[in-house]
């Protein structure tokens, strides 16, 4: 089973790719992740823009993923329900891509939505693009521990 996370833009501070980049380190001792960028869309419409950059993600999914998009529409969890979900997916996903969606200041297109598996909202709060990507590694990597009775989680 692989993890890959597509998200719409770059990481421009290094702070940011830093840390990042160790828990992508830590998830990879779990199994293989991957990080996609893809380009924020330069369209004027809103409309046109989640279209554009949602397309932008599905080319980085096969059809065969399980794509979960991040949405602050989509469903809460505690870690360790979380830990539960992430399990639940490792388990029946067998050589599936798990494919973590992380869209634009204006959320995703309709048709994305409708080929999503899951919609995962990260909080209640609004984080800002690298904050989000931040937390979504940080709690994969948390789920891991969790699901392997290590001790980061406590």
């Amino acid at each position: 089973m692989r993890i890959k996370i597509v998200a719409v833009g770059k990481l421009k501070e290094q702070y940011y790719r830093q840390i990042c980049h160790l828990y992508e380190q830590r998830i990879n001792r779990y199994t293989p992740i991957q990080i996609r960028e893809v380009s924020k869309s330069n369209f004027k419409q809103i409309q046109a823009i989640k279209r554009g950059e949602s397309e932008s993600i599905l080319t980085k999914a096969s059809p065969h993923s399980i794509l979960i998009l991040c949405d602050e529409k989509g469903k809460t969890y505690t870690s360790k329900q979380f830990a539960t979900f992430l399990d639940h997916l490792l388990q029946q996903g067998g050589n599936k891509e798990i494919v973590f969606a992380l869209g634009g200041p204006y959320g995703f297109d309709q048709k994305i939505k409708t080929k999503a598996a899951y919609q995962l909202s990260l909080s209640s709060l609004t984080f800002n693009h690298p904050i989000a990507r931040l937390v979504l590694l940080e709690q994969i990597y948390r789920g891991f521990t969790i699901i392997r009775g290590e001790p980061y989680h406590n």
